[in-house]
């Protein structure tokens, strides 16, 4: 028996039920409805109101969110255990929860071992993600590496002031060097004079071969 002036006061009570199959069932029935799927509506509806037939089930608590006045009483409750008392025929079992506005109401039913389960996927897809990105960032910097390696920076005014109307010529064996000599630098004839015929028509110099010995695109390579 509690005494008379019972130092643990209650603030508030909020009841959780067992009702997760109902709430799926309006949110199908709800979806249907979105859709102007009446006949999956009529489904849904038959599934709820057999669900219905067991109103105890749907209606009686399973659990209870119970906010003290005091921390003290909720720490008092936290440390008690097999209480003699009960409720609804029930045991009373206590656990300290997280913070109510933590809580999502209608997933309440999903054990432990759902939320393991669910979480290793979670976990596991964000692992293929973040993986993929990873081969994909290197595979840009390592081309952008071999890019920069083959057609390294230079100044093409002084490359076209040097050249002049040979420019094209040396392009040309620039191209072939490079296609011959992977990996290997080119000499800054190439990219200059096709950054220059790009800017005079960009179609014509992607198809263009300027006279190379296989009729081959020499600029289509730099802008690939």
């Amino acid at each position: 028996m509690y005494p008379s002036e019972n130092p643990h006061k209650v603030a508030d009570i909020v009841f959780s039920f067992n009702n997760a199959p109902l709430i799926e069932g309006l949110r199908a029935r709800g979806a249907c409805i979105a859709a102007q799927n009446f006949d999956g509506m009529r489904a849904e509806e038959a599934k709820i109101n057999e669900l219905f037939q067991d109103f105890d089930k749907l209606t009686i608590p399973t659990s209870a969110f119970v906010t003290f006045e005091k921390d003290d009483s909720a720490s008092f409750a936290d440390i008690v255990k097999n209480s003699p008392d009960q409720l609804l025929g029930s045991e009373f079992k206590f656990d300290k929860p997280s913070e109510p506005t933590d809580i999502i109401w209608e997933n309440r039913h999903y054990t432990s071992k759902q939320y393991f389960w669910r979480q290793l996927f979670a976990f596991t897809i964000i692992g293929v993600l973040l993986a993929g990105s990873a081969v994909f960032i290197y595979w840009i910097s390592a081309f952008s590496a071999e890019l920069a390696s083959v057609f390294p920076s230079v100044d093409c005014k002084g490359i076209s002031d040097a050249y002049g109307s040979s420019l094209q010529t040396y392009a040309v064996q620039d191209y072939d060097f490079i296609s011959e000599n992977e990996g290997m630098p080119s000499s800054g004839c190439l990219q200059c004079f096709c950054i220059d015929e790009y800017k005079k028509d960009h179609e014509a110099a992607l198809t263009n071969s300027y006279g190379q010995a296989n009729g081959e695109p020499i600029c289509k390579g730099y802008y690939d």
